[in-house]
């Protein structure tokens, strides 16, 4: 008789071995086209409010001195704060293209209502101002 010896593999760090591998959902497809097109919504509009506003604009220069004139056409007429909403929706795209299954349940989407309640966060302070 032989004996085979098989070697265990064990987890590390709660990152999946070769053998358990990293299941990705069932719909793939689906998953990519959403990611996508939260990204590129997103960059859309932070690329809008460059584009209407300029640096100064997006950096506060009119705390700074800098005239920077008030703009009511797109992406301001989408949302009050289009460059929070862009950074948002990115962030979103982001989690929803690199989750698997596993990332799901351990909570990866935490990360993506964290940053959004950082730019809700944000927005309000900004009204205040």
């Amino acid at each position: 008789r032989t004996r085979v010896r098989r070697r265990r593999r064990r987890r590390c760090g709660g990152v999946p071995t070769h053998e358990e591998g990293v299941r990705r959902r069932r719909s793939d497809v689906a998953q990519q086209v959403v990611g996508v097109a939260f990204c590129a919504l997103g960059q859309t509009l932070n690329l809008a409010t460059y584009a209407a506003i300029g640096k100064d604009g997006v950096y506060y220069g009119c705390r700074y001195g800098v005239e920077v004139p008030w703009c009511t056409r797109f992406p301001f007429t989408a949302s009050r704060h289009p460059q929070y909403l862009g950074a948002a929706l990115t962030a979103w795209g982001l989690c929803v293209l690199a989750a698997t299954d596993e990332a799901a349940r351990r909570g990866w989407f935490g990360l993506a209502v964290v940053q959004s309640a950082y730019y809700a966060y944000m927005a309000r302070v900004e009204a205040r101002w």
